[in-house]
């Protein structure tokens, strides 16, 4: 009978500290997209990443802003001076945003830093 208790008790105390845990997360989130809607909304903010490919480096710099409630993103590649837009593309909502990053390209939402 103790065996059962303590592996009850066990039990709730990990799903206590669980729901604990989720609700941390949570409202870091909610924090994290409070300052970037803030910070977006006072302007521009970017990302930048260099990429090794064997010969010479790669810079990829991403902008985004918000502007009447759309996230516009521009991602431009520059090797040996020669810079191209990679992608351009304007969307609905944060989450449409954070998606496309993390599913087209190599930058994530909290890569991007006001300048």
């Amino acid at each position: 009978m103790a065996n059962a208790e303590l592996k009850f008790i066990i039990q709730v105390v990990g799903t206590i500290a669980a729901a604990f845990a989720a609700w941390e997360l949570r409202d870091r989130i909610r924090e994290r997209n409070r300052r970037l809607d803030q910070e977006l909304s006072d302007g521009l903010m970017s990302a930048t990443m260099f990429i090794d490919n064997g010969e010479s480096p790669i810079k990829k710099v991403a902008e985004v802003t918000l502007q009447r409630g759309v996230y516009h993103l521009v991602i431009r590649s520059n090797q040996d001076g020669s810079e191209s837009v990679i992608h351009d593309e304007s969307l609905n909502s944060r989450e449409s945003l954070e998606e496309y990053l993390l599913s087209k390209t190599s930058f994530r939402i909290g890569d991007f830093v006001r300048r």
